[in-house]
């Protein structure tokens, strides 16, 4: 039961959260998504629309999923892979539930701090189509250095969390 929650939360977090955030970026973009979401929340209960909006931020998640791959994985942090040949060490029940659980305590965060970071440019080019009315120049001004600070730090914990992954992933398959 614990490894059923434990997949759970971390799905939960590698693809459904960064979907919704994504959900939610878009919504600034179309009129009609920011509705459904003003809906979900001034309106009584509605399981379809919970339904709905759940199932939009799982495939919006899948969706930035891939590009959080192809930034991270097949180019900034290219080099830092487990080679075909090292999953030979899988065979290894012990080593087969290690390795899981480094992904679901590593890889997932991984996911999540990836999937973030796609979202926040998503997010502020429609905050900055669409501010917050009656904000000074210098509320904008900081607003911009927060979302940049907030990039750049979500980009080095995308990045950190991978390369974790990547080398207990590495320490596990060969016996340490």
């Amino acid at each position: 039961m614990e490894y059923i929650t434990t997949r759970a939360f971390g799905l939960t977090i590698g693809f459904l959260l960064p979907g919704l955030a994504g959900l939610f970026a878009l919504s600034k973009w179309i009129p009609k998504l920011q509705e459904i979401f003003q809906a979900l929340i001034n309106k009584p209960w509605n399981l379809g629309l919970f339904f709905l909006i759940m199932l939009g931020s799982l495939i919006i998640g899948l969706q930035i999923s891939i590009i959080r791959w192809l930034l991270f994985e097949q180019w900034w942090l290219k080099s830092q892979k487990i080679e075909s040949a090292e999953f030979s060490g899988m065979s290894d029940e012990n080593r087969l539930i290690a390795f899981r659980a480094s992904v679901d305590e590593h890889y997932r965060y991984h996911q999540f701090y990836g999937g973030i970071f796609v979202v926040i440019p998503i997010l502020f080019i429609g905050w900055w189509q669409h501010p917050l009315p009656n904000l000074t120049d210098t509320s904008k001004a900081f607003i911009v250095v927060l979302f940049l600070c907030i990039l750049i730090i979500t980009f080095y914990a995308a990045k950190d969390a991978y390369i974790k992954t990547i080398e207990r992933g590495k320490s596990i398959l060969s016996g340490g």
